[in-house]
C-alpha cells in the first residue's frame, strides 16, 4: 500500500464547446496541483497546473494529431482526458 490510502479528491467537470474545439475544465475544492492529458497522447495533449483551483485543456473536434477527440454521433464527440495528482511533500 502507498502513501494514498484514503485519499480522496472531488472534481466538478465542465465542458464548454466552441466552433471547432471544446474546454474540458474540472475544477476542485481543493488546491489541485499535477497534470491533465489526453489519455492516448500524453506528451502532444497535456497541460500542467499548479496550485489551481480551476485550470483546463482544450480539445479540438476530430484532431488527429492532439488530443484524438472522436465523433462518436453526428453533434458527439468523446476523448478520455486523465487528470493526474502530484503529490507535493
Amino acid at each position: 500500500m502507498g502513501n494514498n490510502v484514503g485519499f480522496r479528491r472531488f472534481f466538478f467537470f465542465f465542458a464548454f464547446l466552441y466552433g471547432h474545439f471544446s474546454t474540458f475544465s474540472p475544477s476542485s475544492l481543493q488546491v489541485f496541483s499535477g497534470k491533465v492529458y489526453g489519455k492516448t497522447r500524453p506528451n502532444s495533449c497535456t497541460v500542467s497546473v499548479r496550485s489551481a483551483l480551476d485550470f483546463g485543456i482544450e480539445l479540438a473536434f476530430n484532431d488527429l494529431l492532439g488530443c484524438d477527440v472522436v465523433q462518436e454521433a453526428p453533434g458527439t464527440f468523446a476523448a478520455d482526458v486523465v487528470i493526474q495528482v502530484r503529490h507535493e511533500c
